[in-house]
């Protein structure tokens, strides 16, 4: 069967998943996980799959099941590795500790919501739209925190137009299993 990224193997004590950077073809027993890695078929494309090919697979054992071993945040972080860059500093270089070990600009917390964008709005340079989804098929909430002072406008379609707001919007978004959601952010108020 097709799938991307990862696939698993448990029985609610322990697992294994596999992770793949671009192989998505697996099948399995209630014994055995297989990653398929050549096919090369004749038809539709006869030059499909020969020659040198080159490719990236990872073996994550796990104690409980896929959702709590975080799989799915263990095969995005596989898939989209951190690239450091190192360039020319901009004048002079701060002093030491000035500046914080370690910060992250966005927060979602130890939840289940993975973050698949965030990038500024079509219709406003002041907004940028977050979306992710929910990725265990468990209901879940998360607040939205870090080191930028930002703050939730409101949930946005597929089109980024804000969906009708009744009330306060509040600080922790709730999540259904499976949901994929696109929120609008800006500036917090007070840091304007």
């Amino acid at each position: 069967v097709p799938a991307l990224r990862w696939a698993d193997l448990s029985d609610g004590a322990r697992g294994v998943s596999i992770l793949t950077d671009y192989k998505h073809g697996f099948d399995a027993t209630p014994n055995q996980l297989r990653l398929t890695l050549l096919k090369a078929p004749l038809w539709p494309d006869p030059g499909c799959d020969r020659g040198l090919q080159t490719f990236s697979y990872a073996i994550y054992p796990h104690g409980q099941g896929w959702q709590r071993a975080k799989t799915v945040q263990v095969a995005r972080n596989f898939n989209l590795p951190i690239l450091p860059w190192i360039g020319e500093m901009v004048g002079d270089a701060p002093p030491p500790g000035a500046a914080p070990a370690a910060a992250s600009f966005i927060d979602l917390g130890d939840t289940t919501l993975v973050l698949s964008a965030l990038k500024r709005s079509e219709d406003s340079d002041h907004r940028y739209i977050l979306r992710g989804y929910e990725s265990t098929g468990a209901s879940g909430s998360f607040a939205l925190g870090g080191s930028l002072p930002v703050a939730v406008v409101g949930q946005t379609d597929g089109l980024e137009q804000l969906q009708a707001v009744e009330g306060d919007i509040p600080e922790v978004v709730t999540l259904r299993p499976w949901q994929v959601i696109s929120l609008a952010i800006e500036p917090a108020p007070d840091e304007v």
